[in-house]
């Protein structure tokens, strides 16, 4: 370039040559030459975006003029795929990912897991390490069929990152396209040492990959021995026509071998355990390898298997205690635990080195993800779960969380830890290789070093799914050998005994013995139901067995409809009242096939074992439209029958008739129900799986009077009849359907009376009642122990006449709750009479309350609905008219006793909520009450007590801690702990034969001091005077009988 001064053609005064292309600006100051215009720019060559990523880009630019457009990222998968049609050669891109591997000059990057997320990158402009994020502009190639980014611009964002996670696969899976450039591992045996340039191969018997040396030579390093089991980890290459794995280090390429120091065959090279080790004269077993009670529902039990067997779960089992044990001093461990309820589903295993994960329901997705199964009833920190095994006819504890005894309140304290076993997560330490065999105390320890435990914070659940076990077991190769039990080891050489065979049998056996365990059986499905908290969350179905008494049974599961005929394998257990197959694995032989003929039943007679399961039949008129969790009754006369919502909800579902919704249950009304029979909640109930179950009878004739428009059926019930329609009255006509108005009411017309009747059409004020009697709820029995039986067995509400006066209560409604609403349990019968200081006992519904507390000298009821709850409700007693007699508010907490009492181990109350004791009003309170001192109510949970006595004292005085102790008197009391024996009497002993010469008027213990005179003329033997007492002096005797002898 020369400047030049003047006119066109001046003087040059100099030049200069440009070599390198850019813009250039010149400023002449000498003199006046900027003023005359000797300042100005230079351009040299072409401007533009030479950044090859950007969307501006021009190729034909000499240099960057500022004006690149940011250029977007492009996904590494969308490369690779792209390229499967050439869609990115020679184009530029921006991607980022970690780097994986660094090979010399080329790497491998990541934006993720899973197929395509890998590219090779070649030439980077910097240095690069494993972890290193970056940003990555470059043009894409495909360099001999290998897509990759070449000379890039690469950008470091941070450093030390942790890596995507190995890809895991076959040794043939591994060599594809779509993990080029992605970090894989695989395992298998060397299938040749040296294949040349480095290169070996590897085969886990699905076809060889090779193993290249681009990042380490493995061959080199002397870790490739033909028929060596190897892990290898690293990129996945592809040169000269094939897929090649390139480890990056020595730790991509491990040796399988036995790793533990201490076996027989440890080998100190092996890097990855291949369950190979042997060890002599260690033995192990299945044992819990982590406990979870976390937050909401965050619940689960984790087994493992140390041996090199299966172990088989059909002879294992599970066993609980709820809030303490109720018979921890039981001979049998069979007793000492409360609920055998548990049962592994048939044909489950735990493999060798494994876990078997045992998770709440409604846990966390991350916990169900990898469970085996679900079990409702995990612990809440206080309660004690057992392991045990089925050997022969032994049940054998192998492991146990928490003790065998009392409640310990929150929960149980492990390696010094208070309730570590609530809100906490449990992990045997990896040296324990067998259950504590019922040695919980041990296993618990007393602190971090001396026990078998890690307590974890509250849902830590990082070791979840895998158990670190640096322990050893000796190789035990005894097993079942017998092919044709449910637990046959192929692998055992020798029979241990432990074969279990699963009895084949008809439901009609099932029910006919008591069969627990196991089973097989078949049946046609009869109804199908979804998840219900009836059956802890699980889903169920009915199946049955042709017709008539014991020939259904509840299974718990799915994967079937109705009509299918299957064969059932599961394990029979009894839970709340229900035998059922839990666990139930179907396999459909049919499908389409017909139901069962339903058996037509009274309302009465459908509550009754024989008819469990059943595909039964009710038809009769409703009796209560609404008891509650969406039951309804239905009477014929015979008693009350429940239909509940397990299935279809008929309480929720309505019908549109004219413009208005009408509900389709309807007092009154007769139906036709037909369903299997449930059990759940001390009650039998029909279960309808859908509409068409539920027939509504009725008029269907437009032109009578009782024509139902919701009717489904007719029932021959068309009629125009005029009556009493109003059931109150006492010339109520059931058959009329026109109200004439001759309905006669006859009451008390006294505003001031109790029993006032404003419907009332003849007076009769000889009926009015001004005054309630004093009629008082004495004892509740709300929650009876494992060990008295089933709640609905045993519970009962007792009421007491406190006054001085007989009661007649015919009519009276007691009251419990249902949803925290008051539901009617019962109304006393006609006829009822409760005499001055008489008691009473209410059982609940559903369960054998009756016959277990009749015949012992006092009147026993039973309520048709409900039962009384665990945790507390409101009961009342009411009159006919809703007056309230008395009223009891209980509670299992607050100020309500909550708790038993020992002193040196020997237990003196038990807890009243499930340990045996009832609720009593304390008697002494009682007597205070009656004295007229305030506060001494029975609504005040102040002013109960657990019962001194188990199972409480129905029909009679409650018990007292007060009174005389001394054995010999006559008002002894054996639970006078707090005795006064100035109020003992012995006024009571005695003679108390009349005939005796010294009888005692008024005694009434007999204290062995009769006396009776002998008349003084003995009747003589030998009768007949022949010198020997025979037979002939006999017959003369009986015919002189009744004559006084002389």
């Amino acid at each position: 370039m020369c400047l030049s001064v003047g006119a066109a053609g001046g003087v040059c005064i100099g030049s200069h040559v440009f070599t390198i292309p850019g813009i250039y600006s010149y400023d002449c100051s000498v003199g006046t030459h900027a003023a005359l215009g000797m300042v100005g720019t230079i351009t040299v060559g072409i401007g533009g975006c030479t950044d090859v990523v950007a969307p501006n880009y021009n190729a034909a630019a000499d240099f960057d003029d500022g004006s690149c457009i940011a250029s977007p990222y492009t996904a590494i998968a969308d490369i690779q795929l792209g390229q499967e049609t050439a869609l990115f050669e020679g184009v530029g891109v921006l991607t980022s990912g970690i780097v994986t591997g660094v090979y010399g000059a080329r790497a491998t990057i990541q934006d993720g897991v899973g197929p395509f997320s890998g590219i090779w990158i070649n030439g980077s402009d910097v240095a690069l390490q494993i972890g290193d994020a970056v940003d990555v502009s470059g043009v894409v190639a495909e360099n001999f069929s290998l897509t990759q980014i070449n000379t890039p611009t690469v950008t470091i964002l941070s450093q030390g990152n942790v890596l995507p996670v190995a890809e895991i696969h076959s040794t043939m899976d591994a060599g594809a396209e779509v993990w080029e450039g992605v970090l894989v591992q695989t395992s298998g045996a060397v299938e040749n040492a040296s294949l040349g340039f480095g290169e070996w191969s590897l085969n886990d018997a699905t076809g060889a990959l090779v193993v290249d040396d681009l990042g380490f030579d493995a061959i080199a390093a002397g870790l490739v021995t033909l028929g060596s089991s190897l892990q290898v980890t690293g990129a996945m290459d592809f040169s000269f026509g094939a897929f090649k794995l390139q480890p990056r280090d020595v730790n991509d390429v491990l040796l399988y071998g036995c790793t533990f120091t201490m076996a027989d065959n440890y080998d100190p090279a092996a890097a990855v355990n291949d369950g190979s080790c042997i060890f002599t004269g260690t033995s192990c077993t299945l044992f819990v390898s982590e406990v979870a009670e976390g937050s909401a529902n965050n619940k689960y039990i984790e087994l493992y298997n140390p041996t090199s067997s299966t172990i088989f779960l059909d002879q294992y089992t599970m066993a609980n205690c709820s809030n303490g044990c109720n018979t921890p001093a039981a001979i049998y461990i069979t007793d000492q635990f409360d609920y055998w309820t548990f049962t592994f589903p048939a044909g489950a295993v735990v493999s060798p080195n494994s876990t078997y994960i045992i998770a709440h329901p409604t846990a966390d997705p991350l916990i169900l993800a990898v469970a085996d199964m679900t079990y409702t009833y995990l612990s809440n920190g206080d309660d004690t779960y057992g392991l045990a095994e089925i050997v022969g006819v032994d049940t054998v504890l192998v492991d146990l969380i928490g003790s065998i005894g009392p409640d310990p309140g929150t929960g149980f304290i492990v390696s010094g830890i208070t309730n570590a076993t609530q809100n906490h997560t449990l992990v045997r330490k990896s040296d324990v290789n067998a259950g504590n065999a019922g040695n919980w105390a041990a296993s618990a320890g007393t602190n971090e070093f001396d026990g078998e435990w890690i307590v974890n914070p509250s849902n830590d659940w990082s070791n979840l799914g895998s158990h670190v076990f640096t322990n050893g077991c000796a190789v035990n190769t005894a097993g079942c050998t017998d092919p044709g039990a449910s637990n046959y080891d192929p692998a055992a050489t020798t029979d241990d005994g432990s074969c279990v065979y699963i009895p084949n049998l008809t439901i009609q056996e099932i029910h006919a013995g008591v069969v627990t365990g196991q089973v097989i059986t078949s049946g046609i499905v009869t109804a199908v139901y979804g998840p219900s908290s009836s059956l802890a969350g699980n889903s169920s179905y009915a199946i049955q067995n042709g017709t008539g008494p014991f020939s259904a049974i509840w299974c718990i599961g799915a994967g079937v409809v109705a009509g299918d005929l299957v064969d059932i394998t599961g394990s029979v257990s009894e839970v709340y009242g229900l035998r059922q197959i839990a666990g139930a694995t179907p396999t459909v032989v049919s499908s389409g096939n017909a139901l069962p003929a339903a058996e037509l039943l009274t309302t009465g007679a459908v509550n009754d074992e024989q008819w469990e399961s059943v595909r039964s039949q009710l038809l009769a008129p409703v009796s209560n439209a609404n008891a509650g969790y969406g039951d309804w009754l239905l009477d014929d006369g015979t008693g009350n029958a429940k239909v509940a919502n397990l299935g279809y909800d008929a309480v929720a579902d309505s019908i549109l008739v004219g413009l208005i919704m009408t509900p389709v249950v309807e007092l009154g009304v007769t139906y036709r129900v037909t369903a299997p029979n449930f059990y759940s909640y001390g009650a039998w109930k029909l279960v309808p799986t859908v509409a068409t179950d539920v027939v509504r009878l009725g008029c269907m004739d437009v032109t009578f009077m009782n024509y139902d428009p919701l009717a489904a059926e007719d029932d021959g019930s068309c009629s125009n009849l005029a009556g009493c329609t109003n059931p109150d009255a006492d010339n109520y006509d059931p058959a009329a359907v026109i109200d004439d108005g001759s309905c006669v009411i006859t009451g008390c017309l006294d505003p001031l009376a109790l029993n006032y009747n404003a419907a009332t059409t003849l007076m009769d004020n000889t009926l009015c009642y001004y005054t309630l009697p004093s009629i008082i709820i004495n004892e509740i029995h709300f929650n009876p122990c494992s060990s008295q039986g089933d709640d609905f067995d045993w519970e009962f509400c007792e009421i007491l006449n406190n006054g001085d006066l007989a009661a007649d209560i015919s009519g009276y409604n007691f009251f419990n709750s249902a949803s925290g609403v008051p539901q009617l349990g019962m109304v006393f019968p006609a006829g009822t009479i409760l005499a001055a200081g008489e008691f009473a006992v209410i059982t609940v519904a559903g369960g054998l309350g009756a016959p277990n507390y009749e015949g012992n000298g006092y009147q026993v009821f039973t309520m048709d609905l409900g039962n009384l709850s665990n945790a507390g409700e409101a009961i009342s007693l009411q009159d006919a008219w809703g007056n309230v007699v008395n009223a009891v508010t209980y509670s299992s907490t607050g100020t309500w006793p909550g708790t038993g009492f020992s002193i040196l181990g020997s237990t003196l109350i038990s807890d009243p909520n499930g340990g045996c004791a009832s609720l009593e009003y304390i008697p002494e309170v009682l007597a205070a009450y009656n004295a007229g001192t305030l506060g001494m109510g029975n609504d005040l949970g102040s002013n109960w007590q657990a019962s001194w006595v188990d199972g409480g004292t129905p029909g009679a005085a409650n018990s007292s801690a007060f009174g005389c102790n001394d054995a010999t008197a006559c008002n002894y009391n054996a639970t006078a702990y707090l005795a006064d024996n100035t109020t003992c009497t012995y006024g009571c002993y005695g003679c108390t034969y009349p005939d005796a010469d010294n009888f005692t008027n008024g005694a009434t213990v007999d204290d062995g001091t009769c006396t009776f005179t002998v008349g003084s003329n003995a009747c003589p033997a030998d009768i007949n005077e022949d010198g020997t007492v025979t037979a002939a002096d006999l017959l003369l005797f009986l015919s002189a009988f009744g004559q006084t002898c002389i």
